[in-house]
């Protein structure tokens, strides 16, 4: 990941900023219910028509801010396993072509082929997808400690043993994967 990180800041703090962005929308959902909630009951003098469009405006907006992360998060994922096939390339090619003797040079290269793409769903996607998740985590804490510290605080400490939850039961998980 350090290549990754070297060679592509820019879009890395693009990943960032937009993860960010959306984790706050995608938090805020909960006020714009809480909003729509209060002008159902007549807590709000806001109007109907008013409130429609600020849902509709903000279903857009967080849909156009979805498929700019997600956008930006398959195109990270994409160039940092290219930049991990031309890595590997690179060391491949500085090897002498007597040590690849023991099988067809096409296994050799299927081999790094279908490696790379387990490697880029399974290792680059779910970084940047867990990188995601973790900043909305704590989006929301901090979002749940300025509605309502004792609340949030009740909510992390019962969200905390779902987390060790997969760890627990990790064998079961291995073998039913295998």
């Amino acid at each position: 990941m350090k290549y990754v990180i070297r060679t592509y800041p820019k879009q890395i703090l693009l990943f960032s900023v937009l993860s960010v962005i959306l984790a706050i929308l995608n938090v805020s959902n909960a006020l714009v219910l809480q909003l729509m909630m209060n002008v159902a009951t007549k807590k709000s003098s806001l109007s109907y028509s008013f409130l429609v469009l600020i849902v509709i405006s903000y279903i857009i907006i967080n849909a156009i801010f979805y498929y700019f992360q997600q956008y930006n998060s398959e195109y990270l994922a994409k160039k940092s396993i290219s930049l991990y096939r031309n890595i590997i390339f690179e060391r491949i090619s500085a090897q002498r072509i007597s040590s690849f003797t023991k099988k067809d040079s096409g296994e050799y290269i299927s081999l790094m082929t279908s490696q790379m793409d387990t490697l880029e769903q399974n290792y680059f996607t779910a970084i940047f997808w867990g990188s995601y998740l973790l900043i909305q985590f704590i989006t929301a804490c901090i979002v749940a400690f300025f509605i309502n510290p004792v609340m949030a605080l009740v909510a992390i400490i019962l969200s905390i043993p779902n987390m060790f939850l997969p760890l627990l039961f990790r064998k079961v998980l291995e073998k039913t994967t295998i």
